[in-house]
Parts: structure tokens; C-alpha cells; sequence
């Protein structure tokens, strides 16, 4: 992969949590099975066993598809709001 394929191919697999939870599996192994960069590998391995084949945080605990809120700014603007009134 050239170094623009690496950097799309890492942004694609970050956009993960944006997919329905019943669609990251298959997709991180079409997307593994498309890797061809060495340098790639311990980054695959490290997602499939933290996140995609994890115990600890199942994939329905971390996809984001269809939520309102996706971050905790909300909190922080909330914060914000308390203390300047």
C-alpha cells in the first residue's frame, strides 16, 4: 500500500462505529482480507482482538448507527452552561 492507500485504508476502518453492529463484522474481514501491507497487520490484530472479537466491549456496546448523540461534547457544552449562569 502507498502511503495514501494506508491513510485511506486506517480512516476506513475508524469509520467502523458509524456502520449497524450486525454489518462490522463482516466488514472488517472483507476489509482485512484486503490488506497487503505488513505494517498494517499488528493494527488489524489489535482491533480484532480489543474491539471486534472482544468480550469486554461487544460491537453493540460501541456502534454509534442510528444514536443522536456520538461524543461527549454534549457534556462538556452542558458544563459550560452550569457554570457561567
Amino acid at each position: 500500500m502507498s502511503k495514501t492507500g494506508t491513510y485511506a485504508f486506517i480512516r476506513q476502518m475508524l469509520c467502523l462505529p458509524l456502520l449497524p453492529a450486525e454489518h462490522i463484522h463482516p466488514t472488517f474481514n472483507v476489509m482485512s482480507g484486503l490488506n497487503t501491507a505488513p505494517h498494517i497487520t499488528p493494527l488489524l490484530e489489535y482491533m480484532s482482538n480489543t474491539w471486534i472479537n472482544s468480550t469486554v466491549w461487544p460491537v453493540e456496546s460501541w456502534s454509534v448507527y442510528g444514536q443522536t448523540v456520538r461524543t461527549n461534547n454534549d457534556v462538556e457544552g452542558n458544563f459550560f452552561l452550569y457554570f457561567t449562569y
